[in-house]
């Protein structure tokens, strides 16, 4: 699930990101009439006439590197029919698989809630499904996506399964053999596809739970927090439950959700400027896991969940609400966030590598298995604060597109998974929409869909830019860490045959771009250009007018640089076909 507010070592009054997360979804947050002035539209950035220049260049025929598909992958959660994805007859909606399958993932995450989650509940025909526990405060429902609806999801878009193991809801001796038994239904069994009649796909990823490191000892009532495990004890759980699951199958190897305690990689202090990734409880939770795993040669990928630029719920010393930072310093340290996921995962490699207990064996690679833009759960008279839906905006487009080109650069990263799908509040790229009501997505299914151009085929070439910098990210904003010196654009390049695609992302929240494109060893024939654009940053979120595409197409004259426009903050795909 999704972080849903940040924390530091967080005080009783602070909600945690998995308490934000029910009350996001039952509406049974609220900070009062305190907040009643921060109501209100987003604050709209406008454009300015100037334009700067950017200017890249490409070898078209250098060797490149591996084209990453696996960086595509999404999230499918359980509930409510993976949200709207299927109705409560368990029916998928037609229009919603066929968007889905448009947007072609090539790895889905399931179930998404885990910690509760037993798969048996949700086998079998659907009459003999009885109505489980979904979140604190919500009423039960059943599992209509159950584990034979995911799997056929898969085979319909073309993706590959990912599950999340229950590592919560019982001791060890009862999860491990509720694993064991998943990994048998699933990999030892024969699921036979309802819609095609051939066999489902198996399953390789197995992911050891779900945020553990944000775990807190009580809940938000003060009462006891049952599912909560130390370290040491989600160690020695895992340590079972892999037992149990490889018994069944030799092969399996697990991912293990992996958090270091700062992204800077300094310990945390009270009264400092960095948040903590983690809950009190849980400080130093990669280091204490890492020292009680019996066989971390098992480990295939390390877990880790890219959100930017998650903000602490700002309280005085009486846990008073304060104001949110500005719309400007939100926007900067949205388009900045990926420079300091750069760095914090490359920390967790290292951790890995440093660790007595792991030094001697290679680090197992990455997989982010969620990430988004993600600013506040606030709630102000019981409706959302604006900043909460601004992940729906182009601005919170820009973070996806730049952390997959981040990624696609570190050879550490071997898959990446949106958080999510569809619905799923402001983080489905998809907008879940009932039958015969106008179909809309979200900006960052635009985002997804123009890196997918690059990613998914062929070779990735470097891609040289020349941009002025930026001084606006000089301080700490949410999660994300000062870069005094950012680049106003990123790109990312990939060949496939004739066909050589350019994906930009432009930073400049006021002024256009001239972007020039100098292509070494090529000439070009034709040239389309796709560009997702707004009106205004943070502009419109939740309606169709959020961001809208731009298509041009056009023959560049012969034997020079490729050039275009670029408006404030928005990406562009240039698809050229060589000569």
């Amino acid at each position: 699930m999704p972080p849903r507010t940040t924390h530091r070592s967080p005080p009783a009054h602070t909600l945690t990101r998995r308490r934000a997360l029910q009350g996001a979804v039952s509406g049974s947050v609220g900070l009062g009439g305190a907040l009643d002035s921060l109501a209100g539209p987003p604050p709209r950035v406008p454009v300015q006439a100037a334009s700067h220049p950017v200017r890249l260049r490409v070898d078209a025929t250098a060797t490149g590197r591996p084209a990453r598909p696996q960086l595509l992958g999404s999230n499918t959660p359980w509930v409510y029919g993976s949200e709207g994805l299927m109705d409560a007859r368990g029916q998928w909606l037609p229009h919603m698989i066929r968007r889905a399958r448009e947007l072609a993932p090539t790895l889905l995450r399931y179930p998404g809630v885990p910690d509760t989650h037993d798969w048996r509940q949700g086998i079998g025909p659907l009459a003999s499904r009885s109505p489980v526990f979904a979140y604190p405060g919500q009423p039960h429902q059943t599992i209509v996506y159950g584990t034979q609806e995911f799997l056929e999801t898969c085979e319909t878009v073309g993706a590959e399964p990912m599950i999340q193991l229950n590592l919560h809801d019982g001791d060890d001796a009862t999860l491990a053999r509720l694993a064991a038994a998943w990994v048998t239904h699933v990999n030892q069994g024969t699921l036979v596809s309802r819609i095609t009649g051939r066999p489902l796909p198996k399953v390789r990823w197995w992911e050891l739970g779900n945020e553990p490191y944000l775990m807190e000892a009580t809940e938000a009532d003060g009462r006891p927090n049952r599912l909560m495990l130390t370290p040491e004890a989600y160690a020695q759980r895992v340590n079972a439950v892999m037992a149990a699951a490889r018994a069944v199958d030799p092969t399996l190897k697990f991912g293990l959700p992996f958090a270091i305690d700062t992204h800077s990689g300094q310990p945390w202090r009270n009264g400092g400027d960095e948040m903590a990734n983690v809950v009190g409880p849980q400080l130093g939770f990669a280091r204490r896991v890492l020292g009680k795993l019996q066989r971390p040669q098992d480990i295939g990928w390390l877990s880790l969940h890219c959100y930017m630029p998650q903000l602490n719920d700002p309280q005085d010393a009486q846990g008073r609400p304060l104001p949110l930072p500005d719309a400007r310093s939100l926007f900067w340290a949205t388009v900045a966030g990926s420079e300091t996921w750069r760095h914090s995962l490359g920390r967790a490699v290292r951790l890995w590598r440093d660790h007595a207990s792991t030094r001697h064996l290679p680090a197992p690679p990455i997989a982010v298995t969620e990430y988004n833009a993600f600013y506040s759960t606030r709630r102000i008279n019981g409706q959302d604060a604006p900043e909460n839906t601004w992940v729906t905006t182009l601005t919170g487009a820009l973070y996806v597109a730049d952390l997959l080109r981040m990624m696609s650069e570190l050879p550490e990263v071997g898959a990446a998974l949106h958080w999510s799908l569809n619905g799923n509040w402001v983080f489905g790229a998809l907008a879940a929409t009932p039958v015969g009501a106008p179909e809309r997505e979200r900006p960052a299914a635009g985002a997804l869909r123009l890196a997918a151009q690059v990613l998914r085929e062929g070779r990735l070439l470097d891609c040289g830019v020349q941009v002025a910098t930026t001084g606006a990210v000089n301080k700490r904003v949410g999660f994300c860490a000062p870069w005094p010196e950012m680049p106003l654009a990123s790109a990312m390049a990939s060949r496939n045959g004739q066909k050589l695609q350019v994906l930009v992302i432009h930073k400049d929240p006021d002024r256009d771009a001239d972007v020039s494109l100098q292509l070494d060893h090529a000439q070009v024939r034709s040239a389309q250009l796709k560009t997702l654009q707004a009106d205004a940053t943070f502009d419109a979120p939740e309606t169709a007018r959020a961001s809208r595409l731009v298509q041009r197409d056009w023959q560049p004259a012969a034997g020079g640089d490729v050039t275009w426009r670029m408006p404030p903050g928005s990406i562009a795909l240039l698809t050229l076909t060589l000569a």
